[in-house]
């Protein structure tokens, strides 16, 4: 038998378009901002700094707004996956869409199905825009990629223009270094300058390492072909387990940066939101006032608004102009305004509204838990909502008696913003004919 002849002998120990291929595991996730506990339940708040976890504050601090990163894929939709996505009251995706085609999951088969996109839950402001940011921290880990979720359309634009802008002045994308920043941004809105903290990329590199990067493409490329990234890591983010808490009283804390070096000696308190832990009484004394003033109750929600318009039909007034009177509102006085309207109580639009409506009324002291009666009043008013029990625990967690109280109050008037965590920032303006598009949105 000749050469030609013999069986030729293959290894059966790898399985063609399968085992050559690498993927690389997102390790962990970097937020926008926090998860704030107030009296009126949880609600969402940008940072102007990066939330990182341990392992990043370690190399960059604990409050960083610059990060050194590296994408790893050369394909943008990989690095930035951006779709409309709707999560409903579970913790995974419930819906994903490009704005022409969705896949929603169908609740009966567990199947998902094709439908036409947008649909009625956009206008609705459950479903919105968000992107995940995939990428590497090289002076942190090697061994995995971090993750960012925005819903900003703000960032999303910045980061494609220069995903664009590097592929055609470095011929790549993937193994640049590059820096993702916080820059803060202030336009007005209402009337009212509001500050918000897009992502934005930029390439730092000198003329000699420019032209090696160029270089170094055909080689990269090659190198990264089989070279794949773990799919977006989905959760609701109302339901992020994994979401830094505080405290309203603490917030200011968490918005100040900190600083650098510790600050020496026990007199200081140059960006120090709380008093010293031991004072004496005439400085406690003092302090008082600033130690006891009240947190800011969050501005009225897109759920409360939307209530009021039902509540006012009948009156002579249109819907911009019912707008206009309530859009300075807090959420704890708008919740008052609703149980007048649902009391057949219209003075607030009959007459001058230069006294705001009144919160609702807190029972209790600041440090009883919330009871048992008290959480049985919160399910029995929140069950026609089909709230799952779970995400009321999870959401009541840690509450009050005063907190618990202020909640009730809120659901008896139908607000029921506590658990729905929608953020006006983030949704898409209404197709009304006077109507401005939205120039930016909350980051997170």
């Amino acid at each position: 038998m000749s050469d030609t002849d013999k069986p030729t002998f293959i290894p059966m120990n790898r399985i063609n378009g399968i085992s050559n291929r690498r993927r690389m595991p997102i390790i962990g996730k970097i937020r926008l901002g926090v998860k704030v506990s107030g009296p009126n339940g949880f609600y969402p708040k940008e940072t102007p700094h990066f939330v990182v976890p341990e392992e990043v504050a370690k190399v960059f601090g604990a409050q960083p707004d610059e990060l050194e990163v590296m994408f790893v894929s050369n394909d943008p939709t990989v690095n930035c996956p951006q779709a409309l996505r709707w999560y409903g009251e579970s913790a995974g995706l419930q819906c994903i869409g490009n704005n022409q085609v969705a896949r929603r999951l169908n609740q009966d088969t567990w199947k998902t199905e094709s439908r036409s996109c947008p649909c009625e839950k956009l206008e609705s402001g459950e479903c919105g825009p968000r992107a995940n940011l995939i990428f590497m921290i090289p002076k942190v880990s090697s061994g995995g990629l971090f993750q960012i979720d925005s819903s900003s359309i703000n960032s999303m634009e910045k980061i494609n223009s220069y995903f664009d802008f590097l592929a055609l002045t470095l011929g790549r994308i993937a193994m640049i270094p590059l820096k993702l920043r916080r820059v803060p941004v202030t336009r007005r809105r209402e009337g009212r300058p509001t500050t918000h903290y897009p992502l934005e990329l930029r390439y730092e590199g000198s003329a000699d390492e420019t032209a090696r990067h160029q270089q170094e493409t055909e080689t990269i490329l090659k190198k990264i072909k089989m070279l794949e990234i773990q799919e977006p890591i989905e959760i609701n983010p109302v339901l992020d387990p994994g979401a830094h808490v505080v405290m309203e009283e603490e917030l200011e804390e968490e918005l100040s940066p900190v600083p650098a070096e510790p600050v020496g000696g026990s007199g200081s308190e140059t960006h120090d939101p709380m008093p010293p832990a031991m004072s004496t009484p005439s400085t406690a004394a003092a302090k008082a006032p600033e130690a006891t003033a009240p947190p800011a109750s969050p501005p009225i929600s897109v759920a409360q608004t939307n209530y009021l318009l039902r509540l006012t039909k009948a009156l002579p007034l249109t819907e911009d102009e019912v707008r206009v009177k309530v859009h300075a509102l807090t959420q704890r006085e708008a919740s008052g305004l609703i149980k007048k309207l649902i009391a057949q109580d219209f003075s607030y639009f009959t007459s001058s509204p230069s006294t705001p409506p009144a919160a609702p009324a807190n029972t209790g002291t600041v440090t009883d838990p919330m009871t048992d009666p008290q959480f049985k009043k919160i399910m029995g008013l929140v069950v026609s909502m089909d709230i799952p029990e779970t995400h009321v625990t999870s959401l009541t967690a840690g509450y009050t008696k005063r907190q618990a109280s202020t909640l009730i109050d809120q659901l008896v008037g139908g607000d029921f913003s506590a658990f729905q965590e929608m953020k006006e920032e983030e949704l898409p303006v209404l197709a009304t004919p006077e109507s401005a598009p939205v120039a930016e949105e909350v980051e997170f």
